[in-house]
């Protein structure tokens, strides 16, 4: 798990600083341009391409190799939300994992 933590729909690091947020199902960084989308298990960029995906527990890149599990890539505070929504938020805000 890592330092980061979401509230009330914003990705903030420890030191209180806003990385970006979720908004539906977009992703976007602390200036509200858009970084990638959620595409139902599949994770795509800006421009629509897909990056990866949520297949089960595993996350795994547009070729199909898995790169590890949802829990390896969680934000505090995102438990509610759906798997592929947290594994994109931590993509795009947090370490870039594709």
């Amino acid at each position: 798990m890592s330092g980061e933590k979401f509230d009330n729909g914003y990705i903030k690091d420890n030191m209180g600083h806003t990385l970006g947020k979720v908004e539906r199902e977009y992703i976007k960084d602390h200036m509200g341009h858009t970084l990638g989308k959620v595409d139902r298990e599949y994770i795509k960029d800006h421009m629509g391409h897909t990056l990866g995906k949520v297949d089960g527990d595993y996350v795994k890149d547009h070729m199909g190799h898995t790169l590890g599990k949802v829990k390896d890539y969680t934000i505090r505070g995102m438990e509610r939300e759906k798997d592929v929504t947290i594994v994109a938020a931590y993509h795009f805000l947090v370490k870039k994992i594709f």
